[in-house]
């Protein structure tokens, strides 16, 4: 219920912020996580010069909060910043994306969100930052966290990067081949898929036809 504010005042920032506002600092893990996301749904693609998108969620991402309040912000970051290459976005979310395991149970799942994020906000740009860090991580991370239900959407994180550039990916292509895990593989084929979505290549729609084959 808090989240779907952030729809109920889409793009409203400055009504929207004072009803999103009090549940920021909820008690209530849930419903705080709930308004980070509001915040996030909000500002989507607003350039106000204020970021208070950024302002607000980067110090939950920051602070000792909890697993949710962090997921959310993170997710929050990545919707309202999507599409616009915005630095301050990625120099609140490349530091999750490389940290260590510290935070305890949990801590993939920020990793993952902070990586679909990037995907988001730096979308089809084949941003260096950004798929160097996303594929180290996926190189340093065990077959345990690997294995994680949301390690995918790292995957899906480093494939928005490529969106639509076509030879552009190759490099990425090997690189995550190194991977030693299944996931390597999922990376692959979503990197492909994504570069060349709607360009009608027969060669990659035959390679993904003979993969729904085998």
């Amino acid at each position: 219920a808090a989240a779907s504010l952030g729809l109920l005042e889409l793009w409203n920032m400055e009504d929207g912020l004072n009803v999103i506002d009090k549940f920021l600092y909820a008690t209530e893990d849930k419903v705080k996580a709930g308004a980070a996301l509001a915040l996030g749904i909000l500002s989507t693609g607003v350039n106000d010069g204020t970021d208070a998108a950024a302002g607000v969620l980067g110090d939950f991402i920051d602070s000792t909060e909890t697993n949710d309040v962090k997921l959310a912000s993170a997710m929050g970051i990545g919707i309202a910043y999507a599409g616009s290459s915005a630095i301050p976005a990625s120099e609140i979310l490349l530091p999750v994306v490389c940290s260590q395991n510290d935070d305890g149970a949990g801590f993939m799942e920020n990793i993952t969100a902070a990586a679909l994020a990037l995907g988001q906000i730096f979308v089809g740009t084949c941003d260096e930052d950004c798929c160097g860090s996303i594929v180290d991580r996926l190189m340093r991370s065990s077959d345990l966290e690997l294995s994680t239900p949301t390690a995918p959407l790292m995957c899906v994180g480093l494939a928005l990067l490529f969106l639509g550039q076509q030879e552009k990916v190759e490099g990425m292509l090997e690189a995550v081949q190194t991977v030693e895990h299944k996931i390597s593989k999922l990376a692959a084929v979503l990197l492909e898929t994504f570069a060349y979505a709607g360009t009608g290549n027969v060669l990659q729609v035959q390679k993904l036809m003979h993969l729904c084959a085998e």
